[in-house]
């Protein structure tokens, strides 16, 4: 039983939530977009790194390229959603939803969809 002088815990409200979710999406979309326009896609990059002496960024942008290429944002798109959904975390559904819009954007298309959809379902049952 709550008393009157006790503390009232803040739960965001419905509307509050949706705005949150959709910056999330927002965000992650364009943080993903910029990466694929201006690191991934450019040939330029890609002719500097097979030169004889490569930059020093080259290993950190293959092993990048390669986690993407392998769909690893998906995946951890569709675990942070099912996490989300089993246990009704919020905050794990919100990483689902910054995860799988990436993972659309970003060659992770299937499991990025199935995280998206999982993210969403989680905060909906919220």
């Amino acid at each position: 039983m709550r008393t009157k002088d006790a503390p009232r815990t803040a739960r965001p409200s419905a509307l509050r939530r949706a705005l949150l979710a959709a910056s999330i999406v927002a965000a992650a979309m364009g943080v993903a977009f910029a990466l694929r326009i201006f690191a991934i896609e450019p040939p330029e990059p890609a002719w500097a790194c097979q030169s004889t002496s490569p930059p020093w960024w080259c290993p950190l942008r293959q092993g990048g390229i390669e986690a993407l290429r392998w769909g690893a944002l998906g995946f951890v798109a569709l675990a942070a959603g099912a996490f989300g959904l089993w246990r009704g975390c919020g905050r794990a559904a919100l990483l689902a939803l910054g995860c799988g819009a990436g993972g659309l954007v970003l060659y992770a298309a299937e499991p990025a969809a199935g995280g998206l959809l999982l993210g969403s379902l989680a905060l909906l049952r919220r």
